[in-house]
């Protein structure tokens, strides 16, 4: 994996996009040299700098395009059936962007022969690569080999996550077992909503205390079961990690004390093996951090959750910027959806709520409303898929994103930052910080309009989503920077060009 912007991205999936974009680099550059030589297009200036400079102006524009439109997603590559419907998309989308350019911006336009020219070479070529690419970014060289050291809970949960990314350059080769004292109760915590009250049902139920069946239910273990082959005996470990060719080895053990080969796991690091604790590649992995499985270390001894001075200042700053420049370009917009919801619906236009900001203190958040007056008559409650208590005019707001707005003027007080975990409501941290480890943590930086929980996951409307998206949550806390602010705002415009993750 290579690490970029405090993201870590598989190597195979950097090697696929930089292909593709010197596809396109090389489509149009190309087609703009055959136009000068055989005078296609007389318009073409004489400087050959000057040409490159319109090439690359319209590359960028494209690889841009593409990007936000989802076409250099691993997933829309692995068939056919999910390749074409996405190129289909997101060829037009670059034609019409590239027209409003040149429109506006003349000095950087190439003809309509030329850009036509390019964007069909372009389309052949990746084409091409679609058909061939597949093999070339699976090739041992750019994916990862990795080996599990340990056969309990902890190994088949990392096993699973690392047969779901399969496709983005990782093969689990097998795992080596080892006992493991560590299985305390790491289940996860209950899917019941938010302000739900506790109910015991389906075999808890039948298991509870009172019940008649209860003398006759047993406690047994559930095996675990990994989804991979186990390749030996530990101690032939440094003859395993030679002969399957291991890049990575992982140690799955909540309790590795007394129980690791350390001249062996010493040995493979010294020819090149990366060895990973579970925590810290999990995190490399998937972006978040595994909550259930973190120890107050984690954060104690961590390089991260530490901004410097500077990092809180620079961000500062780019919040405010952000923030100006938005009210200033959506003013008419925000007089508009104040006058739709003032002429559809009863109540105020503005939605004032409270919420729990930096260092657990509240504040009042602004928003657009989107639902009746009387919508929490029976008590503070998430919303869900469907909701009927949204408005029409609501519903369209929420799935463009616009309700959030007002909130620009939070920024500006300082109450909120771009960037950042969602402010939760009292009512709901109370409950959440008793039932999910490490919940107050996010309360240790602004909370925001976006975030990298926001962009990873869609909805979080019970205590196990909350859970999920924490961890989400504090991978930001730990790495946050300026440069990862900044990729997050980029993704935040793709979500919503997209529409993805809104109710």
């Amino acid at each position: 994996m290579v690490q970029l912007f405090q993201r870590y991205i598989p190597t195979s999936s950097l090697v696929d996009f930089l292909v593709q974009s010197m596809l396109c680099l090389t489509s149009f550059v190309a087609v703009v040299q055959v136009a000068w030589w055989t005078q296609l297009d007389p318009t073409l200036p004489s400087l050959m700098g000057v040409r490159a400079g319109r090439a690359l102006t319209t590359v960028a524009v494209l690889v841009v395009v593409f990007y936000l439109t989802g076409y250099f997603e691993r997933r829309h590559h692995l068939s056919t059936s999910m390749f074409v419907p996405r190129l289909l998309q997101a060829v037009p989308m670059a034609a019409i962007t590239l027209a409003l350019l040149y429109q506006f911006v003349p000095t950087v336009a190439l003809s309509w022969e030329v850009a036509g020219s390019g964007l069909l070479l372009m389309t052949v070529l990746m084409v091409a690569w679609h058909a061939v690419g597949p093999t070339v970014v699976a090739r041992d060289a750019l994916s990862e080999n990795i080996l599990l050291l340990g056969d309990g809970k902890l190994a088949q949960q990392l096993a699973d996550r690392i047969e779901n990314v399969a496709a983005w350059g990782f093969e689990l080769a097998g795992y080596v077992p080892i006992s493991d004292s560590e299985d305390n109760d790491t289940s996860r915590p209950t899917t019941r909503g938010i302000g739900v009250p506790r109910q015991v049902t389906g075999s808890r139920a039948w298991a509870a205390p009172g019940n008649a069946a209860h003398a006759r239910i047993l406690e047994f273990p559930i095996p675990v079961r990994i989804n991979a082959r186990s390749l030996g005996r530990l101690q032939d470990l440094e003859e395993i990690v030679i002969e399957h060719d291991i890049h990575t080895i992982v140690v799955a053990l909540a309790d590795r004390r007394g129980k690791l080969p350390l001249a062996a796991l010493i040995n493979a690091k010294l020819r090149g093996v990366s060895v990973y604790d579970a925590v810290d590649f999990y995190e490399r992995l998937t972006g978040r951090m595994l909550v259930a499985r973190m120890r107050p270390s984690t954060i104690i001894f961590s390089e991260g959750f530490s901004p410097t001075r500077s990092t809180r200042m620079f961000k500062r700053l780019l919040d405010v910027s952000i923030a100006v420049s938005l009210l200033v370009l959506t003013t008419p917009v925000q007089l508009l959806i104040a006058l739709s919801i003032a002429l559809t619906s009863r109540g105020p236009v503005l939605f004032r709520q409270e919420r729990v900001g930096l260092n657990g203190l509240p504040f009042t958040m602004l928003k657009f409303r989107t639902m009746r007056p009387d919508a929490e008559t029976d008590g503070p409650q998430w919303a869900s898929t469907n909701d009927d208590r949204i408005t029409p005019i609501g519903r369209f707001l929420r799935k463009a994103r616009l309700d959030e707005l007002p909130q620009l003027w939070n920024v500006l007080a300082g109450q909120m930052s771009f960037v950042g975990p969602r402010p939760e409501r009292p009512v709901f941290v109370r409950e959440l910080r008793i039932a999910i480890p490490y919940y107050d943590q996010r309360h240790a930086i602004r909370p925001g309009i976006t975030g990298w929980a926001q962009m990873k996951y869609p909805y979080g409307a019970s205590i196990e989503e909350t859970q999920d998206k924490l961890e989400f949550d504090l991978y930001y806390i730990k790495r946050m920077s300026v440069a990862f602010d900044l990729t997050i705002i980029f993704e935040t415009v793709r979500v919503l060009l997209t529409g993805k993750g809104a109710r």
